[in-house]
């Protein structure tokens, strides 16, 4: 049961590395939530553990604060951003214990620097997602493969995507995109984009929450 809780576990800290990438754009106003269908391929996990992997995922934008929502069978994660303050936290909540990773301005600026450089290239390839026109950018990483990310720039904010220095240079809201764990690789799709009015509590701390690192949590449940 442990192991299968340590998949749970390493996809909701990777999944909360994700980024959203937000900045300047064409509409900076954007209150809605994006609904995302995520699939996997190369899911080198035995059937058990699949089953605890998430099929889809919700992001809410309310002016510069955004909020990401991601259930598995036995854990639900909620990661919630200030790009006013350049704050984040994660919200885990696994089987009824609730725990709370935050991370301040310096950390993540920190964090950043250590990150891979990624070579960015621009096509003139489009496609329709979720009703939006979709532009293509080829992404290289330094050590890996390159790939393809389906961003609008219809929809934007002022640097969400504040804590993630891979994608920062696109002007745009991500429709499409991957990530590469060690066990899978899964494809993020956005299957719908409603404008509607999001509650301030969608952006709060609710109560009962621990405070951990991101390693007293991963050694609690032999990570």
């Amino acid at each position: 049961m442990k192991k299968i809780t340590v998949v749970s576990l390493t996809f909701l800290l990777l999944f909360s590395s994700c980024a959203i990438f937000n900045k300047g754009g064409k509409t900076n106003s954007f209150t809605g939530k994006i609904k995302y269908d995520i699939k996997y391929k190369a899911l080198n996990l035995p059937e058990q553990a699949r089953s605890q992997l998430p099929d889809n995922s919700t992001l809410y934008i309310k002016g510069k604060k955004s909020s990401t929502e991601v259930i598995t069978a036995m854990m639900s994660r909620k990661t919630i951003k200030n790009a006013e303050t350049m704050y984040s936290v994660n919200l885990i909540d696994a089987m009824g214990q609730k725990f709370a990773i935050e991370q301040s301005k310096e950390e993540i600026l920190e964090a950043n620097e250590e990150q891979e450089e990624v070579k960015l290239e621009f096509t003139d390839n489009t496609k329709t997602i979720a009703g939006y026109e979709a532009k293509e950018v080829i992404v290289t990483p330094e050590d890996g493969e390159p790939y393809s990310v389906f961003y609008t720039p219809e929809i934007s904010g002022e640097s969400f995507n504040f804590d993630s220095p891979v994608f920062k240079k696109i002007d745009g809201l991500p429709l499409e995109f991957k990530v590469d764990a060690e066990m899978f690789e899964m494809v993020m799709k956005a299957s719908s984009v409603e404008e509607t009015k999001i509650k301030d509590e969608a952006f709060e701390i609710p109560e009962g929450y621990k405070k951990v690192t991101k390693e007293e949590l991963q050694n609690m449940f032999g990570g």
